[in-house]
């Protein structure tokens, strides 16, 4: 008897979780729906700053620039930093520099040492934006697909809600089953992580994507630029923490029609790439890493393994909740231009994630150090510099 009970509150915790889950989700839904009405258009005059740092990414850097280059708006300059790449990352700058029939020039800047004391793509972004013009800059990597109307549209948007910080969701480009599972996974973790409800009103609550990051320039450099953020790794994420504590007030819109990325090829390379920020995503903590060890093991593998065990009305309840989950990740999967039975290998995919944390936080803890773009850096000096 004790044990139905104890079953029975929990799947009312289950049914309760997975409800909160999706409101988070319609909220980010409406917020960036509201963000998305453009009032008022950006003046023509208007600069744009694309800065696009780059260590090694040949691969897809050549697609993603000439995607710029078939912008509508074209008040706007481009600013390549080849951040100690040993590939043809440079000569495709280059080229593309050379090249430039935008009304402001694209500039090529090569990085051949790392200062002491940052993180190469932070330096590298700050140092960007040094050389920028615009009244807005926008912090994007070497592998983004831009739609012709994606710049037009951040400006507008920006300008229109007056906004100091305005943050693109991508569209995530893959044809590997588990990884769509796992993507699918990480975004939904991710809107449940930022509580986009209480975004503005409390400035505990930011965002930010390394994906398009549109910032006001003034706003920018009223920080200090990334001065603050020289290791933080989380970089993009905690723009949004240090602009909203100054002030600022930040907006995002749903991209997938706007920008798109190949983040992974494979789920092995989303593992293997997670080892960077698996571990500072919960700020070097090793007791957050528990407490999502702990919500993992009950909302991901106990439901489950419960059906098998409990009776009514436990069963009934623990089953209700996960059929909320089932429906809610299918929702988030049609929405990211997944198969919806990618629901059915969610649970799964969760456990690849976690395995993702899981491993960088014991090479971190084992190794003292993190590395990251072919840099290895102290963990204790990314915890002293952490926000």
């Amino acid at each position: 008897m004790t044990t139905q009970i104890v079953f029975s509150l929990f799947g009312i915790l289950t049914i309760v979780q997975w409800l909160r889950v999706a409101l988070d989700a319609m909220q980010f839904e409406k917020k960036a729906l509201e963000f998305a009405t453009v009032k008022e258009k950006a003046p023509d005059d208007f600069k744009i700053s694309v800065i696009i740092p780059a260590r090694n990414e040949e691969r897809h850097l050549q697609t993603a620039l000439t995607t710029l280059q078939k912008q509508t708006f074209k008040n706007f300059e481009v600013i390549l930093i080849n951040d100690r790449s040993t590939d043809q990352t440079g000569a495709v700058m280059q080229k593309f520099a050379a090249q430039s029939s935008s009304a402001l020039p694209w500039q090529y800047v090569e990085i051949k040492e790392l200062p002491e004391g940052w993180l190469g793509k932070n330096n590298a972004m700050h140092f960007g934006a040094s050389l920028a013009q615009g009244e807005y800059l926008l912090f994007t990597d070497g592998d983004i697909f831009f739609a012709p109307e994606a710049l037009q549209t951040a400006i507008d948007v920006a300008h229109s809600h007056k906004l100091d910080h305005l943050v693109l969701t991508p569209l995530f480009i893959t044809h590997s089953l588990w990884l769509k599972a796992m993507q699918c996974f990480f975004a939904m973790l991710f809107v449940s992580l930022i509580k986009p409800g209480r975004i503005g009103k409390s400035k505990k609550y930011y965002i930010g994507a390394g994906a398009f990051n549109f910032v006001k320039r003034s706003s920018y450099l009223g920080i200090g630029g990334h001065e603050k953020l020289r290791l933080e790794i989380i970089d993009d994420v905690m723009l949004g923490k240090v602009l909203i504590e100054s002030g600022g007030k930040l907006g995002y819109i749903e991209g997938l029609h706007l920008i798109s990325v190949e983040w992974y090829a494979t789920w092995r390379e989303m593992i293997r790439g997670l080892e960077k920020n698996g571990f500072s995503a919960f700020r070097y903590s090793v007791w957050r890493f528990a407490g999502m060890t702990i919500s993992q093991f009950l909302f991901h593998f106990v439901p489950y393994a419960a059906l098998f065990y409990v009776g009514s009305p436990a069963w009934e309840m623990i089953l209700a909740g996960l059929i909320i989950k089932h429906i809610l990740f299918a929702v988030a999967a049609s929405r990211m231009k997944f198969p919806i039975f990618i629901s059915l290998m969610v649970p799964i995919a969760a456990w690849l994630v976690y395995f993702a944390h899981l491993r960088s936080t014991v090479l971190a803890l084992h190794r003292g150090r993190i590395s990251w773009r072919d840099t290895s850096y102290s963990l204790e000096d990314l915890k002293k510099n952490m926000l």
